[in-house]
């Protein structure tokens, strides 16, 4: 009796393993994908939080000017804050003396406007080398 595997055997085995193979690292790759996808929606969300913070707790004491602008106006130690995206797509709270040191609030920022009745923001990161997410956030204050 011989031992060992046929040359059929081993043809089919190996035609089977060629199809597997493949599928098995594009289930992997789609499940780090959307892994990426859900850090990116999450730390957009946290990332909004923490301007929502920011702005509630100015527009306390101050208010917006007439402008348009991302620039809060009021009376007292704080006379004037303004909300500046860098060019490595960070918001900054930028104060005069008497508001604070310049604070990093928010990174991956696409674009912050004022809009009637709130602010938008809008975060982007990249999650592949093909993809890009894309969040967009509404803060309503009521003018």
């Amino acid at each position: 009796m011989r031992r060992g595997f046929t040359l059929i055997e081993l043809a089919v085995s190996l035609t089977l393993l060629s199809l597997f193979v493949p599928i098995a690292f594009m289930a992997g790759r789609s499940l780090q994908e959307a892994q990426f996808e859900a850090v990116a929606e999450v730390e957009a969300a946290a990332a909004m939080r923490s301007v929502s913070e920011e702005l509630r707790r100015d527009l306390k004491t101050m208010g917006w000017p007439d402008d348009g602008a991302l620039r809060l106006e009021g009376a007292g130690e704080c006379p004037e804050v303004e909300y500046v995206l860098t060019d490595a797509r960070v918001l900054e709270r930028q104060g005069q003396a008497g508001c604070g040191p310049v604070r990093a609030i928010a990174a991956n920022v696409r674009s912050v406007q004022r809009e009637r009745g709130g602010v938008r923001v809008v975060f982007s990161r990249r999650v592949s080398a093909t993809r890009e997410r894309v969040d967009s956030y509404f803060m309503g204050f009521g003018e």
